[in-house]
């Protein structure tokens, strides 16, 4: 019954019949009717030996692809493994070979909307901050592509002083709008079903908001499995079986927000 519904909703089905017009006479017409029942049984018993390829990701700005050349076309990119959905958007074309003059140019529109944000350093490292968000990014971008990526973390002394609208523009550059904000939860059969849930539904940014650095640390395994392996692997949550795990691509750009952010265990080597 679903499935005839789908038909009749895509497919207008009918017979050719006669109808009596304004002077009475009949006349050839289209009648509609249900869809037939042959058909819903037939297509639902074909079989489909065509070999689909794996969908990577999806892509809403022209991006790298591994090997350094640029995907730009829209729709599936079987190189990559990447589907292309500009949307309404139009980019500019992209050289093959830019020059230093066209990459120094490009630095300085992706650094437009880092021009407010008050950049704090330590150690006396002028810029080291302002780089830090530049790589962050440059990362978005590519984050598809790339088989690891660290997770940035974006923190300050006090509140509201523009931690979630700087992960948001990263997130604006990479899919065209924000994203949603999560909290990291404390627990870590939590964290690995929750990161097990956003990998396998292809989410292009994971971003914990709001992380009261007094109260806890970004740390645990699921969040080093996932920064540092190309796969995340994970028994589905109610699932009894070896066979029903979750098998998805860590390819989500992955920021962290917080009031005195720390970063503890494994997580404080190289991984934020």
């Amino acid at each position: 019954g679903w499935f005839a519904d789908r038909l009749e909703r895509d497919i207008m089905f009918g017979r050719v019949g006669k109808k009596k017009g304004a002077s009475g006479q009949s006349k050839p017409a289209f009648i509609p009717t249900p869809v037939p029942p042959v058909i819903v049984t037939r297509l639902q018993s074909i079989k489909q030996d065509r070999a689909y390829p794996n969908l990577v990701g999806t892509v809403e700005t022209p991006t790298l692809r591994r090997d350094g050349t640029i995907l730009d076309m829209p729709g599936f990119d079987p190189k990559s493994g990447l589907y292309f959905d500009p949307g309404l958007m139009t980019f500019p074309p992209i050289k093959s070979r830019p020059t230093k003059t066209d990459a120094k140019i490009a630095l300085e529109i992706l650094n437009k909307p880092l021009k407010d944000f008050p950049f704090a350093d330590e150690d006396g490292i002028n810029g080291l901050s302002r780089s830090v968000a530049s790589a962050l990014l440059l990362t978005a971008v590519c984050r598809r592509t790339l088989p690891i990526a660290p997770l940035f973390g974006i923190d300050a002394n006090e509140a509201q002083s523009g931690k979630t609208k700087l992960a948001q523009v990263a997130a604006i550059l990479m899919t065209g709008h924000a994203t949603e904000t999560r909290p990291l939860s404390t627990d870590e059969y939590q964290r690995s079903t929750a990161l097990a849930a956003s990998f396998e539904a292809g989410d292009a940014i994971i971003l914990y908001d709001n992380i009261d650095g007094d109260k806890q640390s970004v740390e645990g395994e699921s969040l080093c499995m996932a920064l540092t392996g190309e796969k995340f692997t994970m028994r589905r949550l109610g699932g009894n079986s070896a066979a029903d795990q979750i098998i998805a691509p860590t390819n989500s750009l992955m920021v962290a927000t917080g009031n005195k952010l720390t970063a503890a265990g494994d997580m404080a080597e190289d991984r934020m």
